[in-house]
């Protein structure tokens, strides 16, 4: 695993003198993996599927427009092409 877990201040003081110990390439591939816009996309898409209570003709309460329309996948292709825009218009793509 390329980083350091720790449980409060003095350990995580510890893992900062231990930095020159990671691999910047592990770092990076990691975080590649964990943090891309399509993922970021994908896991608030599957939020809202999860937290979407039932129709209120069901007997639910009325949920957020923002959960609702197309199916899961739809919706985070949508988003993660909206925020690639984005990045390309404000030039902070990787």
């Amino acid at each position: 695993m390329p980083g350091f877990i720790v449980e409060g201040i003095d350990e995580a003081v510890d893992a900062v003198h231990n930095i020159g110990s990671l691999s910047r390439e592990s770092v990076r591939k990691r975080f590649d993996e964990r943090f891309t816009i399509e993922r970021a996309a994908r896991d608030n898409v599957r939020v809202c599927e999860l937290t979407r209570p039932a129709p209120a003709a069901a007997g639910g309460l009325a949920w957020s427009p923002s959960c609702a329309g197309p199916p899961l996948k739809e919706r985070s292709n949508a988003i993660a092409a909206r925020l690639t825009a984005r990045q390309a218009k404000h030039g902070t793509t990787p």
